[in-house]
């Protein structure tokens, strides 16, 4: 059995990598959140990627896309301890960088959005959800690079979030388009393999 690291531990190893700057010193921290992360010991997860998100400010500056991803993660940590207040508060505090950095239509916006939208369903904010999710939307749908599962996800939890605010006609709509989505790519990746099964036949 693996022994856990206690927070004076992990305190201790912090402080020790927060001694040096050099390039490495950001990534290694956050390995070892994604690693405390991954036992579930998210509060220690926490404390980590604040250390790190404050050293890429300094490295950065606070308008920067890793910055941005530094705060999404913190987001994510405060969700699976059910923290839905503060993982909002540092959604939408990521969702500026995004558009500063980024715009206010690319997909990268339109994904912290959805993750914001899902949030703000936790928190019974259904109206600010649905406008998260439709404004996610609205970007997916004007971007050819758009990731089919990302939107499905999206669709699903608008479709949630219309049936919470009683809007039942347009939950069932987008459902029916996040099934519609999540079918036609699998038929896609199953033709894709098909031919690729068909010309390893060819070849041998």
């Amino acid at each position: 059995m693996k022994k856990r690291m206690t927070g004076l531990a992990i305190l201790g190893l912090v402080l020790g990598l927060a001694r040096h700057t050099s390039a490495e010193t950001l990534p290694r921290l956050m390995a070892l959140a994604d690693s405390l992360s991954n036992v579930e010991n998210s509060d220690s997860s926490i404390a980590v990627r604040l250390k790190a998100l404050e050293m890429a400010r300094r490295q950065y500056g606070t308008a920067d896309s890793t910055v941005a991803e530094i705060l999404e993660l913190i987001a994510v940590e405060h969700y699976y301890i059910s923290q839905f207040s503060e993982s909002e508060t540092y959604y939408a505090r990521a969702l500026k960088i995004r558009e500063a950095v980024h715009g206010p239509n690319h997909p990268r916006t339109a994904r912290c959005l959805t993750r914001l939208g899902v949030i703000q369903d936790e928190l019974t904010k259904y109206d600010q959800a649905v406008a998260s999710f439709e404004r996610a939307i609205a970007i997916a749908d004007a971007n050819s690079a758009t990731d089919p599962s990302e939107l499905a996800f999206c669709l699903d939890n608008l479709a949630a979030a219309y049936r919470h605010t009683g809007d039942f006609e347009r939950a069932a709509n987008a459902a029916e388009r996040a099934v519609s989505l999540t079918a036609r790519e699998e038929t896609e990746i199953l033709l894709f393999d098909l031919a690729e099964e068909s010309e390893g036949s060819r070849e041998a």
